[in-house]
């Protein structure tokens, strides 16, 4: 199961409505439509919230991009989170941003 999962069934009307859905690390799975970035996408639609959704691989922005359009940033989390200075409602992080060495 998926970590997004458990925010299924989580109340968040209590959200300021201009708060944001933030999710750092987007989809990189292009069969799976139930991944957390159209899982959030959703949410924030029923929820009349806004989403943005930041990666730094090119690949998973263009998966991110292809599911939901402008929402979709190509950015490092670390980078994208200094630089934004909205209400963040749920800060989502999923990310890979370092690659270790294998060794």
């Amino acid at each position: 199961m998926s970590a997004h999962i458990l925010l299924k069934d989580v109340d968040i009307s209590a959200l300021p409505k201009d708060s944001y859905i933030v999710e750092i690390g987007s989809a990189r799975e292009p069969s799976n439509t139930e991944n957390s970035t159209c899982f959030f996408n959703e949410l924030a639609n029923k929820e009349k919230l806004n989403f943005l959704t930041a990666d730094f691989s090119k690949d998973s922005f263009a998966l991110a991009k292809s599911y939901v359009g402008d929402k979709a940033i190509l950015a490092e989390g670390v980078e994208f989170l200094k630089n934004f200075h909205k209400p963040i409602g749920i800060l989502y992080l999923d990310n890979f941003d370092i690659i270790y060495n294998d060794k």
